[in-house]
């Protein structure tokens, strides 16, 4: 199969999945604001899983390590702040693959590039899962160029996660709080990803649920599935539109949400971040139907009948996704995987794809096949979606974009 797959990445899914890091950690570091130093008295409650006291030996070993993948990654640091302050996906994977010679498992923030080491981790995770006590040091090379490290522990029943951030700050080295929390639950599944959910305080202590799931893809994927998953799904997936989740056909085209698809269409064509203050008064007609036939089967007419428009003054509708258009379902931050791809005789190729939930901790919340044909220089045309089993009959309706009144 011959294709030329575009390498822009949708930086607005990639920023926001950085972003809700970011909140996860500062949630982790407002918890350790008065976290119980070693040699200190144990509270009663550290049997909650959160806020546990960090063991001198463990800190000092991971202050140490940061220190050392500091100095191993200056040079990277240094040229990303030439760049804006931010690493390209091909920066923070030679960064990540001078942190591997260590021997220990390294990620960067690309969902699809493969775990280095990964072997130290699945081993780790297998040793858990039957009961067996373990460690694993994991580093994860985030966009602005600071670096996480996690110790996983497992003490033959339950896991715990030491996690600390480490960055530069001009030519000083930054270590962060330290965290050492219980995994409330996790999972290793069979295709190789790992889950975990860390224990977090609840109301009255909190007035808000702190969210505190987390996903690694341990084993390896499949170079082109990796590659189709990254550049023509994950621009779109499945928050804020729903074709990647529900059934349509050439002949079956009217139940998409044309007008909530159009911005991750808009980034997967240019590569860019949706500016919508582009359209604060809608999307004028020949951009949008230009863009919707690109990639799909339907017609200028049909967009008319189908998306919200408006005659009158030429324009489509168009409004951010809020709190009274989102559908709030599983679906929600889910990413795609292409796990199998099938070449048809007319030239076009069905892609099997799970969509994989760290909310739900599932890898396969929900199947689909979705039927597309890649086009010369490198573009897509998406012919086909058909969602496998009864996933759709357990989910709430989808909340289209514009509400009709």
């Amino acid at each position: 199969m011959e294709k030329n797959l575009e390498t822009g990445e949708s930086r607005m899914r990639r920023n926001r999945r950085y972003i809700r890091y970011c909140m996860i950690f500062a949630a982790m570091l407002l918890l350790a604001g008065c976290s119980t130093e070693p040699g200190e008295e144990v509270r009663e409650d550290d049997d909650r899983g959160y806020n546990l006291p960090v063991d001198g030996t463990e800190r000092e070993e991971a202050e140490q390590d940061c220190a050392a993948v500091l100095e191993l990654t200056k040079e990277f640091w240094q040229d990303a702040q030439d760049e804006g302050g931010v690493l390209t996906a091909e920066e923070a994977e030679a960064m990540a693959g001078v942190i591997a010679e260590q021997g220990d498992p390294v990620t960067t923030f690309d969902l699809y590039q493969n775990m280095k080491n990964y072997e130290v981790m699945d081993d780790f995770l297998e040793g858990c899962e039957g009961g067996k006590s373990g460690e694993a040091a994991e580093y994860e090379v985030y966009k602005d160029g600071s670096i996480g490290r996690k110790k996983f522990i497992c003490d033959g029943e339950d896991l715990y996660v030491l996690s600390v951030t480490c960055s530069w700050r001009g030519e000083k080295q930054s270590i962060g709080e330290m965290t050492y929390t219980r995994a409330e639950r996790w999972n290793y599944t069979d295709r190789g990803w790992f889950f975990y959910k860390l224990c977090t305080p609840g109301y009255p202590e909190v007035t808000e649920v702190l969210y505190s799931n987390a996903m690694l893809r341990v084993k390896p994927y499949e170079e082109e599935c990796a590659e189709i998953s990254r550049t023509c799904l994950e621009p779109i997936a499945y928050e804020g539109n729903n074709l990647l989740w529900s059934d349509w056909d050439p002949g079956n085209m009217d139940d998409l949400d044309y007008n909530g698809l159009f911005q991750y269409l808009y980034e997967l064509d240019s590569g860019e971040t949706f500016d919508s203050a582009r359209y604060t008064e809608g999307i004028p007609a020949e951009e949008f139907e230009s863009l919707m036939t690109r990639y799909l089967p339907v017609s200028p007419e049909q967009l008319r009948e189908y998306a919200s428009y408006d005659a009158r003054s030429g324009v489509y509708e168009w409004i951010a996704l809020g709190v009274g258009n989102r559908t709030k379902s599983v679906m929600d931050l889910s990413e795609p995987e292409v796990v199998d791809i099938e070449e048809n005789e007319d030239g076009t190729v069905t892609l099997t794809v799970n969509a994989v939930s760290e909310g739900m901790m599932d890898d396969a919340v929900l199947t689909h096949r979705l039927t597309v044909r890649f086009t010369d220089g490198g573009g897509i045309e998406f012919l086909k979606n058909e969602v496998e089993g009864d996933a759709l009959e357990r989910m709430p309706d989808y909340v289209y974009r514009i509400q009709e009144s």
